[in-house]
């Protein structure tokens, strides 16, 4: 098997080179192509799609309207980091929130395909009443959430380079001065420079 010649399991649904696009295949109208899922190359999932979804990641209905403020993370320590900040019921009605922490890596481009964002911690408020600011706090791993496989190193690293640290109610939510932070990734701290390619 190879990435021409997948194995049968990994045949559905056909993926156009061309097109850049897998989801158009399914009918089987277009059967040229790479036989393969792939959600980089296809910009599928919220961790690669660049356009408008329907219903982004995280997306829900509520009765009532949440604020973020005073996003913060901490410096990382034995390769972990803490995210907090604060979330206000601004509308009328009592209500759930599912605060979610995404993370963007805006470093210096790499031969590593980063994800546009990937959801890093989540955690559910129950019952904040309007006009009650709640706090939270995530303690996060940063190697087990913000890893990518090096496969010329052959192991997982979390890249050096700056990341963006959301805090959001769903993923298509931008970041702001209120809702968002910037987390410094150094080799002292635990990050990683790609390795070379081996010729």
């Amino acid at each position: 098997a190879s990435e021409d010649h997948p194995p049968a399991s990994y045949r559905y649904p056909l993926y156009d080179e061309e097109t850049n696009d897998n989801l158009s295949n399914i009918n089987g109208t277009i059967p040229t192509g790479l036989m393969v899922f792939d959600i980089i190359k296809g910009e599928r999932t919220h961790l690669f799609f660049n356009g408008e979804p329907l219903y982004p990641f995280g997306y829900g209905l509520t009765y009532t309207e949440f604020e973020y403020s005073d996003v913060s993370v901490s410096p990382v320590e034995d390769g972990k980091f803490v995210v907090s900040g604060n979330v206000t019921n601004k509308g009328r009605y009592t209500s759930d929130e599912v605060v979610q922490v995404y993370s963007s890596f805006v470093g210096a481009p790499s031969r590593i395909k980063q994800a546009n964002q990937r959801l890093i911690a989540y955690d559910r408020l129950h019952q904040i009443k309007p006009g009650e600011t709640r706090a939270f706090a995530f303690e996060i791993d940063m190697l087990d959430t913000m890893g990518v496989f090096d496969v010329e190193a052959e192991q997982m690293i979390v890249e050096a380079g700056d990341y963006i640290i959301r805090v959001a109610g769903s993923s298509h939510i931008p970041a702001k001065a209120n809702n968002s932070a910037v987390l410094t990734v150094t080799a002292e701290n635990g990050g990683a420079a790609p390795a070379g390619r081996k010729l």
